[in-house]
Order: structure tokens, then C-alpha cells, then sequence
């Protein structure tokens, strides 16, 4: 099995039905017929099965060939064995699919000693909006995925519209060409490491003092559960625990870590993949990492 038979087939698994487009009605004794559809997974049997965007009668919703196509020709980008990439996928509650696709070994980089991080590909396929893939990485020391999207020449995007398949095989071409600007991840990653902060200050910084004492006792515990995931990771780096100070690249890391790994998530979010997807979109990774690139610029 080579790596893109692999991607097609984890990508089936994982998303067993389809989206459709189905009328929506009025409601009252006659049900009348509106303009508008709705979309929902195949077969709905909850409230979570249905997505959150309206649509009209000539919008064409994507279909997992559709993922199977981009993520794919993602996944030929790294050029390695079936053995040698791994594929995380999920599907967002009320939004649409998201795929995770890392390689192993041949692509690893080094940021600080025994401190390293695979490229990942990021693929997100959401419904009412656009097809978007963007350049990661996943860190080996705590499994964190990550974007960085201070970094310039991360993303490329497909509008999805009635005629998306025009576009196609181009914007396929350009997802195939992310792996090969990964380094600027690598290179940003190198420049927090460079850029020291005390640590409690850091974190009082993203996460400013509430108003009510009940809110100020639930972000003091926030801070001291990231810092005790801070000190965890140094031990298992085999680096030193002691001192108040930290690179600005330990503070993220933190940070994303607790949100993927710590944070509270409703139980649709509650597996690997759903809660590293949660975690990309979470309001504390943004606040942390738009703090720690000003103070590295």
C-alpha cells in the first residue's frame, strides 16, 4: 500500500456518510415550502448531525472524494512509504471535515536539543465556506499540533462555490507545493526559542486578571495547570525544571498543550483528533501565540 491508498482509506473510515442538501420547510399545520436547504450527515439520527450553514438550491456540497482528492495529493507531497505518514481526521461538529497529515523520521527538525517537530498538513474542508490547507507541525515531546499562522505563506485556500471543481487541479498543485515552504515553520519555531520570559508574567499577559473573585480563581488555576505542564515537559526533555524564565517557544507549547491535552471539551470533542482540531481554533492559543510573536518581532 503506498501513502495515498493509506490517506483514501483512513479518510473512508473515518467519515462513513456523506453530507447532503435537503428543502427546509416552514413550520405551522401546512409546512410550506422555503427557498432555502439545509445540510445534514447522511441518515441524521441528533441534533449534531446537522450543520450549522443554509444554502441555496444551487449550492453543491463537497463530497469525501472531494477529501480524498486534496489529501491525497497532500500526502504525495511528503513522498514517503504508506508506514511512514500518519493521517488524524475528524469530523467537526456542525461545520465539516478536518485532516491532520504528518510524516515521520525523514522529515523531523530539531529545535532545541532532544526538542523536535514533524511538518503536518493540515487540510480543512468546511461547508459554506473554503477548502484550506495549511502548514504545521506536531511536536514529539507532547503530541501537540500546532499552526502557526503568524508565519506568512502557510495557507492556501479554494473557494468553495457551484463551479469549485474549475479550480481544482490547481489548487491541488498548490497544496502538493505547501511541504516545501515547512522550513519557515521550522525557522519561527528556532526564533521564539531564542526570546526568554518569565513565565507567570507571560501567562498573566494572555490571560488579564477577571472581575469576579469565582472567575479570578478559575484562571489562576488555568495558569498553574500550564505551568505544571511546562515543568512536566522539561522533564521530559531532560531539561532543567528550575529558574522562573522560559522561551517564548516553551510558553506556546504550554499553552497549545493544555488546550489540546487539559482543557475541558463537550464529548464530540473528546478523542485525539477532536480535541487537537478544538484546540487549533481555541481563543487562548490565539491570545498566546499573538503575544509571543510581538514580543519575538
Amino acid at each position: 500500500m503506498n501513502a495515498t491508498d493509506k490517506v483514501a482509506q483512513e479518510i473512508e473510515a473515518a467519515f462513513p456518510r456523506e453530507v447532503v442538501k435537503v428543502p427546509l420547510y416552514a413550520g405551522g399545520v401546512n409546512f410550506q415550502v422555503t427557498p432555502h436547504y439545509g445540510l445534514c450527515l447522511e441518515r441524521p439520527e441528533k441534533p449534531s448531525d446537522w450543520l450549522k450553514a443554509t444554502c441555496k438550491k444551487g449550492y453543491i456540497p463537497h463530497t469525501k472524494q472531494d477529501v480524498k482528492d486534496l489529501c491525497t495529493a497532500v500526502a504525495a507531497g511528503f513522498d514517503l512509504p504508506a508506514e511512514d505518514i500518519n493521517i488524524d481526521a475528524h469530523f467537526i461538529k456542525g461545520k465539516g471535515h478536518a485532516v491532520a497529515i504528518t510524516p515521520t523520521k525523514k522529515y523531523r527538525r530539531t529545535i532545541a536539543g532532544s526538542d523536535t517537530i514533524f511538518p503536518t498538513l493540515y487540510v480543512r474542508a468546511y461547508y459554506g465556506g473554503a477548502f484550506r490547507a495549511m502548514v504545521g507541525m506536531k511536536r514529539d515531546v507532547c503530541s501537540n499540533l500546532m499552526m502557526l499562522r503568524n508565519v506568512q505563506q502557510t495557507t492556501v485556500s479554494l473557494r468553495h462555490c457551484g463551479n469549485y471543481r474549475d479550480n481544482f487541479d490547481v489548487t491541488v498543485e498548490q497544496f502538493r507545493e505547501l511541504i516545501a515552504i515547512s522550513e519557515n515553520i521550522v525557522e519561527a519555531a528556532k526564533r521564539l526559542n531564542q526570546v526568554k520570559v518569565e513565565m507567570k508574567q507571560f501567562l498573566q499577559e494572555v490571560f488579564p486578571a477577571q472581575l469576579s473573585d469565582r472567575a479570578e480563581k478559575r484562571q489562576g488555576r488555568k495558569i498553574d495547570a500550564i505551568l505544571t505542564r511546562l515543568h512536566k515537559e522539561r522533564l521530559d526533555l531532560g531539561s532543567n525544571v528550575e529558574g522562573k524564565e522560559a522561551t517564548l517557544w516553551e510558553m506556546i507549547n504550554a499553552v497549545q498543550g493544555y488546550c489540546q491535552h487539559d482543557k475541558h471539551r463537550r464529548s464530540e470533542n473528546r478523542s485525539y483528533a477532536g480535541r487537537a482540531f478544538a484546540a487549533l481554533n481555541d481563543i487562548d492559543v490565539e491570545a498566546a501565540y499573538e503575544y509571543a510573536f510581538q514580543l519575538a518581532s
